[in-house]
């Protein structure tokens, strides 16, 4: 990364954070350099991606499908922590 692209980036990061911060209820903030950015100050359900154009109802159905997905992971047959051969 040249140092264009770093004080880029590090202007659209202070972005998300002023914006962020002044609009807690959003997911997406929109930055200057037209780059959509998740907002770390959100801490509530996924929010359909602006620019996403996929019909409401099948983005809604997606995301059921994704949690249902979640809760049918599960870890089986995990052994004891020490048991195996790696030293790290």
């Amino acid at each position: 990364m040249d140092a264009r692209q770093y004080i880029i980036r590090e202007a659209i990061e202070e972005q998300r954070q002023i914006f962020g911060a002044e609009m807690p209820d959003r997911q997406w903030i929109l930055s200057g350099w037209d780059t959509w950015e998740r907002n770390p100050y959100y801490h509530g359900e996924e929010q359909q991606h602006p620019e996403d154009d996929q019909p409401h109802e099948q983005w809604l159905e997606h995301q059921k499908w994704l949690a249902n997905l979640k809760k049918e992971v599960r870890v089986e047959n995990v052994e004891e922590v020490g048991n195996d051969d790696c030293p790290f």
